[in-house]
């Protein structure tokens, strides 16, 4: 592994870092972009953060519009005119609007949950950034260039901001960085060096599906968040009684693995976002020896007579498993079973990471699935997937840990000793426990989030790869 540590702020102790270095610059403009530059800042006697949002609109465009914001936010516009959902630019030279997050407003809560934008406190806030929705009215907008920036003591990223103090550090593996942010609220005993290193193996050992340079991970105390974990497209969010990693229930494995592979669309393929986390949190855990193959092998291996809630769920037919965790549980056990299915076709030149990393194959459709599946196994596989995916059946989890070996880890290193005979026990993951919502990216066709609410849809959607609740 290639590592390249920064060191922003205080670790551990010390002076706070105001900013976090902003992540995308502003480009030259170009014929028919727009660039969007935002400006977080948090205003301590209200309390509320404010974001400011300044638009520089090339001669090319000659309109455009943003989308409004959703109940509970205030809004003041310099050089739009509300029309019904959106504002329309009336062409005014550098168009602003600033938007308030108030924290007495109905858009947030005591703690960041699934149904609200996160906290705003006296001295501290944590919530997500609302990435309005830029369109052409005309149609000579080709592309919107966006930076974001914290004014004060604060970091912010595409997702997220924090506003308070805090302790950051930054660490360079594997060609991407990755950015530890801590609350001045979290003890001080939290290993930073442990957080890098399971974002490191897992960058190191899995190939990921979503190319990116940049990742974040913020650690919230535990009575600021109610899911144990949240990812976005690039950024996490989990609380410091989740971190670091010490058993297969790892939460900053399984939200890491939604930044690496993003989300697989709605409908018949909604079920692979949570199943693929779920499933490579797991195999990477057991990977650095945090758990025996038995163990690992027993967090994924089901029957139907242990949860008869399997009994009729198709994971291809999301009513079937509505507030429920089969799309975890039960898809964890798919994929283990079909990962062995893929490497014992192959003869062992390809498995399931193949399929997940290949951006050229789509895996959006049932059939697109299908297809990926058989380039990498050397044959089709149709009836094997119309069994476990697209029916109820239940497949096994090969008892042979040649299979759960990730490329790179020596076997040697990892306890791969198993019984005579399979085990019949199982253990219940206290991640995947009832209702796991998740939302999915919007440009996927499916509607983020079950209770979060159109407006957050709407606005964070550009943004959110995965929206992950775990329950304590």
């Amino acid at each position: 592994m290639e590592f390249r540590r920064e060191f922003l702020g205080a670790v551990a102790g010390g002076t706070a870092l105001t900013a976090l270095p902003t992540r995308s610059v502003r480009a030259s403009q170009s014929a028919g972009t727009l660039t969007e530059s935002v400006t977080v800042s948090a205003d301590w006697d209200a309390p509320r953060v404010r974001f400011d949002y300044e638009y520089d609109v090339p001669d090319s465009v000659s309109s455009f519009a943003i989308s409004a914001m959703s109940a509970g936010f205030t809004v003041e516009s310099n050089g739009f005119e509300r029309d019904g959902r959106k504002y329309v630019w009336d062409g005014t030279d550098s168009p602003r609007q600033t938007v308030f997050l108030d924290g007495d407003s109905s858009a947030v809560g005591d703690e960041l949950t699934l149904q609200n934008w996160g906290y705003v406190a006296a001295d501290s806030a944590f919530v997500w950034v609302p990435s309005l929705d830029v369109g052409s009215v005309v149609g000579d907008l080709d592309a919107v260039s966006r930076s974001r920036s914290f004014d004060g003591e604060g970091v912010v990223t595409p997702s997220f901001a924090f506003a308070g103090p805090n302790t950051t550090a930054r660490e360079f593996v594997s060609d991407a960085h990755a950015t530890l942010v801590f609350s001045d609220e979290v003890s001080r005993d939290i290993d930073t060096g442990a957080l890098f290193e399971e974002l490191a193996f897992q960058q190191t050992h899995l190939s990921p599906r979503r190319r990116y340079t940049d990742t974040a991970l913020f650690v919230l105390p535990r009575e600021r968040i109610s899911p144990r974990g949240l990812a976005s497209a690039r950024d996490m969010v989990v609380s410091a009684a989740a971190v670091p990693s010490r058993s297969l229930n790892g939460v900053l494995p399984h939200e890491f693995a939604h930044v690496m592979f993003g989300t697989f669309g709605g409908g018949r393929m909604r079920w692979l976002t949570e199943a693929s986390a779920e499933y490579y949190g797991r195999l990477t855990l057991f990977n650095r020896g945090l758990a025996s193959f038995t163990e690992f092998h027993n967090t994924l291996d089901t029957n139907e007579d242990y949860d008869a809630g399997y009994t009729d769920i198709v994971l291809a037919q999301p009513y079937t498993w509505r507030d429920t965790s089969a799309h975890y549980r039960k898809g964890s056990q798919v994929l283990a079973a079909l990962d062995a299915e893929i490497q014992r076709r192959s003869d062992g030149d390809y498995a399931l990471i193949d399929v997940l990393a290949d951006t050229s194959v789509p895996l959006t459709s049932y059939q697109g699935f299908e297809n990926a599946v058989a380039n990498y196994a050397g044959e089709r596989m149709d009836d094997w997937l119309d069994q476990y995916v697209n029916s109820d059946g239940l497949p096994s989890v090969p008892y042979d840990p040649e299979y759960y070996v990730l490329p790179g880890v020596s076997r040697d290193t990892l306890d791969v000793s198993t019984t005579t005979e399979s085990p019949t026990t199982h253990s219940t993951s206290t991640e995947s426990a009832t209702d796991p919502t998740t939302s999915t990216d919007a440009s996927s066709g499916s509607t983020p989030g079950f209770g979060v609410g159109t407006g957050l849809a709407a606005l964070v959607g550009g943004t959110v790869a995965a929206l992950r609740k775990k329950t304590e």
